[in-house]
């Protein structure tokens, strides 16, 4: 009788020595932080999920812009590839071509360079008639943009040209500093459309760019 009180006893202590332990195990639980979650991979690697962005509806092209470093050190997905279109009619006519490459340094920060290929025509007058002059003018440009607002950028360049000499059967290197806005509309998750409104601040009488500049284009990044 004795032996069957003591198993009675032994049972009882290890039923709620049990209890005890499964709700502190539970309480743990409940207070324990909670792990990021992970996804298990073909290979059966484990790999954090990355963070969502703050705009689920965001494209790629988007996220990178809002993006203020992407990675230490050099990273090809800074580059972006595209081009500018300029066209101006009247007295004087200008088709611009100009293909650009650039490096994104920060988010409101980016350089590049331009090379330009234009056809340029003007009016030359003399006592008696009207000549339609033609020409074709090539060069480079470097450039910087800053943006203070998403999407929306001021611009500055240093344009250098070859260009014929007016009433002169001659070339010269003439130097164009530009000035003005810029605007980026995202088109998908590589490609944007650009618009740009510039001023040229050489008022010399040789100057062949007439203001203002508009300019139509386009960007591409890898």
């Amino acid at each position: 009788m004795r032996r069957f009180r003591i198993l009675i006893y032994t049972l009882c202590l290890s039923s709620c020595c049990s209890l005890s332990v499964s709700t502190a195990q539970a309480q743990l639980g409940q207070n324990a932080p909670a792990q990021s979650k992970k996804n298990t991979t073909a290979n059966g690697i484990n790999r954090e999920s990355p963070p969502p962005t703050t705009d689920p509806e965001m494209t790629k092209f988007q996220q990178l812009q809002d993006q203020t470093v992407y990675k230490k050190g050099f990273d090809k997905r800074r580059f972006f590839f595209g081009g500018d279109l300029g066209v101006q009619f009247g007295s004087l006519t200008a088709i611009d071509i100009a293909p650009t490459v650039g490096y994104t340094f920060h988010r409101m920060f980016k350089m590049g360079l331009s090379f330009t290929f234009e056809y340029f025509a003007y009016n030359y007058y003399t006592p008696t008639s009207v000549e339609r002059r033609k020409y074709f003018i090539y060069g480079g440009s470097i450039f910087a943009r800053f943006y203070p607002i998403k999407y929306v950028y001021l611009h500055v360049e240093m344009m250098g040209l070859n260009q014929p000499r007016p009433n002169l059967d001659q070339r010269r290197w003439m130097g164009y500093p530009l000035v003005g806005l810029g605007y980026n509309q995202p088109l998908g998750e590589r490609t944007a459309l650009q618009l740009q409104l510039l001023w040229n601040l050489n008022n010399s009488s040789e100057s062949i760019l007439a203001n203002p500049i508009v300019s139509l284009g386009f960007n591409i990044r890898p």
